[in-house]
């Protein structure tokens, strides 16, 4: 390693060194217009004067907000020769997300372009605008600046661990010393030509802007639509003579593949830089067959230690020598130390966390003295040295050859083994037909963890998941093998050229196995069944389920599987004793369908509830003050709709789903099945005479009506449609169906149905009876008292929530009163929190759960227990899927509210909790309930017992099988009344976790067009206070609490939720704080 440091202070005087001595070298190349470097320094030199009119010192920070072209490069060292450090921003970001950056930052300066004035109206620093044309005419020289090469350069924001980004603060003296390193291991000259279309914010793009400058180097600038068309791309190395690039390995495979197809010549490039991933042996193989020529060269380092800390460089002469890439040998003035856990030293061949010194080292982060401390040590063996602790697992070999293993906090636990997926991938790599694979941990909504490998195959080869399957559990264990394999003709890339994991498809249920000779339609099924449960597409007869993850939750899945599916009367210790499909198969031929005839029993037209429909049933009938709601959707579409094929596919969709024929009987908790209508009416307004002004009110009005309409009149189809024709290219459609039937997806079912029936009107197919049954009905079936002890005694001493009174509505009976508040979410605060929870490894639910709490916590003094019910879905069968229903059930969390707690803590009491009750979220949601409502007299429940015993004996216990036990259970339920306290349940609505960038679907064959929310009471019972996360036709997040509490309380509830995700994910410091 060379301990000598002979170089210059500065970047600014680098370049104005390069500059004087290569005034006539073409500096930039953009569009066939070329600046040499006496012109480039002119306008820096011209720009920087201006610069310093304002108070811009050493170390003081200016972003730089530009697109990729020559006045982006002008900027950066006009800010430098300033002496000023810049702060590149990727002018793509989202507003509000660039805004953060900025202000949270405190960054009082913005150097940007006249075209992105509006998107920082609301900055609250001081905005520079560029003029390119005063930086071409003038010609003046900035002032000398007392510049040091300790002072900063520039600050690079990078993913933080808290969710919120980090700001490395790069010295002078770290980047000269890169870019002298990086002239030597590229033997740079003089108008040497390189590639510029890194994304500017990234760190790769110091390379070939800042140090390309600094060393006399032609930068060539190539556009994002040239850069993303591959072929486009090739030619354009190719006509531009293009010597040196700077990619990522993700980029560089994808090039591979169009170059299976079209070898394209590039006589020109000798050398590419790869770097911010790990580089496989295969692509630089491949890469070095095709170009013999090229060398590759492996940069690895952290932005931490400026850009690239080691290189291993790659030709065709050396590349067999490595099996596995190192990451090389530390550069200039850069040293590496493998540590233990104990920070102790480690010899060759020992895996150890890496910890980087030398003067790359940054100086920190950004206004986080406490993350520096953690990640900038003092070295315990030289006092005057700092580490950069890299959080890499890495090796050295006898040559001095350093490897990375991967990282300390990357990796993933499947069923309780820690696992590696970089192993599998690479064992996946090295059969002959994958060309590339890429494996990634998933969560069903179970929160069970499992694994999918997307490969791309050979072209001609033909995959069989079988063949693979077997080989690789001659290499792997079995936690380890994948459940899904996806098939892909290219992986996804970022703006920076990495793999874009979010870009990933999302993994789909396979078709079940073919039958085979050996197996009967019986164990095809079974095996089906066993898939689905489990999640995975290879299941055998010998696939034991308890090995595959499987537990008690999703054994009585199985269960009630098998039954629905096989009309078997089968029990979950069947499946704890026989735990393989071979093995329970041998007992089903000793099984009878008696719980099966049960089921069909249900007839007189007369069909249970469910859980979740009886609590709602419950609370319209001993609450008769309380509105009715309805589920409610609006969809605003362009182009010209055929009036008659949109009412035939509302008769096909009643056709298709029978629950749309039941009617709601008032005092019986059960639908009554009746005959399919006769005819349906779409209510139809033409509104094209009016102006959009006259349209809304109305449009308002039509959703207001549908939300709260009700009685729902007898013999008639449970399902509103009104239709607004907007103009003669443009309608609306409102559709309202009773929540008691129907969850939020049911409404995406309904106009996903609609579609497909005005596109082919094929006749539907009746979704069976069968289908509500198996999962409506679950109390008539099983002991109504199972696990309720449990349940009492754990939530014996829980509190309901009170709040004071002061903050309650007054009366209840107003209808002009509201009961929901909507509250928009920032999308940088989503995106911040979903960072958060895959650095924390935990669930979105379970986080927005702790910031409620974290919240609630704010009115109690002293520890108290409280229970949150969240709200989850019970669609676990793909004919439910596809099916209208409240298939919904509530999960109660125990959970303590404790004065000057943090989020992290609350998320550990959930995870607490989860575990405590995981063997017992089987019993009846009503069991939960009821042991949630504190004691009350004797009389009150005995006068609640009367009018359910009337209700259950006019809705007859024959035809329910209803348990009579059942009564006392709701009685005790309807005493809960008192309007100072309140149960608390989380709903999370699935489109919350719909991205603005989300492609929509074509509904009939239109272009649907976003529409603002029109804001609805969701809840008005007088006991609960219900918090919701959603989203609006327009991708909009919102945040909404229902409760009887005031507008002016709801809403400040809502903004420390928000608060608590905003400041508590960053700092984790700040205990919740009382709402005045």
């Amino acid at each position: 390693m060379d301990k000598k440091k002979d170089f210059s202070p500065t970047m600014p005087y680098l370049f104005e060194h390069i500059a004087h001595q290569y005034p006539k070298v073409c500096a930039v190349l953009e569009n066939d217009t070329t600046y040499t470097y006496a012109t480039l320094n002119q306008q820096i030199n011209t720009l920087a004067h201006h610069l310093q009119q304002y108070p811009i010192k050493p170390d003081t920070l200016v972003a730089v907000a530009m697109e990729r072209s020559v006045h982006q490069l002008i900027a950066i060292m006009a800010v430098l020769k300033a002496g000023g450090a810049y702060v590149p921003l990727d002018v793509t970001l989202p507003k509000a997300r660039i805004l953060t950056l900025l202000d949270d930052n405190g960054i009082s300066y913005l150097l940007t372009s006249f075209h992105f004035k509006k998107k920082f109206t609301d900055y609250q620093g001081q905005c520079i605008f560029y003029k390119a044309s005063d930086c071409a005419t003038s010609e003046l020289m900035p002032h000398a600046c007392a510049l040091k090469s300790s002072h900063l350069a520039y600050m690079i924001f990078t993913s933080g661990s808290t969710g919120k980004p980090k700001g490395v603060l790069i010295e002078h003296q770290s980047a000269v010393n890169y870019t002298k390193w990086f002239a030597n291991v590229s033997h740079a000259y003089a108008g040497l030509r390189i590639d510029y279309s890194s994304n500017f914010s990234f760190d790769m793009a110091i390379t070939n802007t800042l140090s390309a400058l600094s060393l006399g180097l032609t930068v060539v600038i190539c556009d994002d639509f040239t850069k993303k068309d591959l072929r486009a791309y090739l030619n354009y190395l190719h006509q531009q003579r293009i010597v040196l690039i700077k990619i990522t390995p993700s980029y560089l495979k994808t090039l591979l593949f169009e170059l299976d197809a079209a070898f394209i010549p590039l006589p020109y490039l000798k050398t590419i830089i790869l770097g911010g991933e790990s580089l496989a042996h295969e692509t630089c193989l491949k890469w070095l067959k095709l170009y013999p020529h090229h060398c590759l060269i492996n940069e690895y380092g952290p932005t931490e230690t400026t850009v690239g800390a080691a290189i291993q460089c790659l030709t065709a002469k050396n590349i067999t020598h490595f099996p596995v890439i190192p990451i090389g040998k530390p550069g200039l003035n850069m040293a590496f130390h493998l540590l233990s856990a104990n920070q102790t030293p480690l010899g060759t061949g020992e895996l150890g966390e890496l910890y980087i010194s030398g003067t790359g080292v940054a100086r920190g982060y950004l206004n986080q003295p406490k993350l520096t401390q953690e990640r900038f040590i003092k070295s315990p063996f030289f006092p005057h040295k700092i580490l950069y602790r890299t959080g890499d697992i890495c090796y050295q070999d006898e040559q001095g050859l350093f490897y990375c293993q991967g990282r300390i906090d990357d990796q993933i636990k499947l069923r309780g083994y820690r696992s590696e997926v970089a192993e599998i991938e690479q064992t996946l790599k090295q059969y002959p037909y994958i060309k590339d694979a890429v494996v990634m941990p998933y969560a069903n909504d179970r929160e069970e963890a499992y694994l999918v490998a997307y490969i791309i195959l050979n072209s001609e080869h033909l995959f069989s998941e079988q063949t693979l399957l077997f080989s690789l559990k001659k290499r792997l264990p079995d936690y380890m093998l994948p459940a899904r394999f996806m098939c892909l003709d290219k992986l996804p890339l970022t703006a920076n050229g990495k793999l874009d994991k979010t870009a990933l498809p999302k993994p789909i249920n396979r078709p079940p196995a073919e039958k085979t000779m050996n197996q009967s339609t019986r164990a095809c099924l079974l095996l089906t069944i066993w898939q689905k449960a489990l999640g995975i597409s290879h299941a055998t007869m010998d696939t034991h389920f308890f090995e595959f993850g499987g537990h008690s939750l999703s054994g009585a899945r199985v269960v009630s599987s098998i039954r629905h599916e096989l009309g078997l009367d089968v029990t979950l210790n069947d499946l704890y004793q026989h735990p393989t499909p071979a093995l329970l198969l041998k007992i089903l031929a000793h099984k009878d369908s008696i719980a099966l005839k049960k089921v069909n029993t249900i007839t007189s037209h007369l069909r249970p509830l469910n859980e979740f429909q009886l609590t709602l049933w419950l609370s319209r009938a001993f609450q008769s003050n309380i509105k009715k709601f309805n589920v409610v959707g609006r969809k605003r579409f362009k182009g010209q709709v055929d009036k008659h094929l949109l009412h035939q596919a509302f008769a096909c969709l009643l056709q298709k789903h029978i629950i749309l024929h039941c009617q709601i009987v008032a005092w019986i908790p059960g639908l009554r099945l009746s005959k399919l209508p006769s005819s349906f009416k779409l209510i139809e307004h033409d509104l094209t005479h009016m102006p959009q002004s006259q349209q809304l009110p109305i449009l308002s009005t039509s959703f207001k009506d549908l939300t709260y309409f009700y009685p729902w009149p007898k013999h008639t189809a449970l399902i509103k449609a009104h239709v607004f024709y907007l103009t003669y290219q443009t309608w609306e459609l409102h559709i309202s169906l009773p929540h008691i039937i129907a969850d939020a997806l049911s409404l995406e079912i309904i106009f996903n149905d609609l579609s497909a029936f005005y596109l082919s009107q094929t006749l539907a197919t009746s979704v069976p009876l069968s289908t509500y049954q198996s999962s409506n009905g679950y109390f008539s079936k099983h002991e109504i008292t199972q696990d309720y002890k449990f349940w009492q005694k754990y939530l014996k001493d829980t509190k309901l929530v009170h709040f004071p009174k002061n903050y309650l509505i007054s009366s209840n009976s107003s209808s002009c009163v509201n009961y929901s508040s909507y509250i928009a979410i920032p999308e940088a605060i989503i995106n911040q929190t979903q960072m958060f929870c895959i650095e924390q490894t935990c669930s979105l639910q379970d986080t927005l759960t702790a910031a409620l709490t974290l919240t609630l916590a704010s009115f109690y003094e002293q520890p108290t227990p409280i229970v949150i019910n969240r709200v989850k879905s019970i669609r676990h069968y793909d004919e439910i899927d596809k099916s209208i229903g409240c298939f919904l059930s509530l999960e109660p969390l125990k959970l303590t509210l404790k004065p000057k707690t943090i989020l992290k803590e609350y998320l550990l009491d959930i995870q607490q909790t989860l575990a405590d009750t995981h063997k017992h979220q089987n019993a009846l949601t009503l069991n939960k309930l009821a042991a949630l409502v504190p004691a009350q007299r004797s009389s009150l429940v005995l006068e609640k017992m009367l009018k359910l015993g009337l209700a259950l004996y006019h809705c007859g216990y024959p035809d329910l099988h209803l348990n009579p036990k059942l009564s006392l259970i709701l009685a005790k339920l309807a005493t809960l009344n008192r309007r100072k306290d309140f149960m608390v349940t989380l709903n999370i609505w699935p489109n919350f976790l719909t991205y603005p960038s989300a492609t929509r679907n074509t509904l009939f064959n239109m272009t649907e067009i976003s529409t603002s929310l029109l804001h609805q009471d969701l809840v008005n019972v007088d006991y609960l206070l219900d918090v919701c996360f959603m989203r609006d036709n327009a991708y909009q997040a919102y945040l909404v609490i229902s409760g009887n509490l005031t507008p002016k309380f709801r809403e400040q509830l809502a903004h420390n939720i928000i608060s608590c995700l905003n400041q508590c994910l960053v700092k984790d410091t700040q205990p919740s704080t009382p709402i005045k």
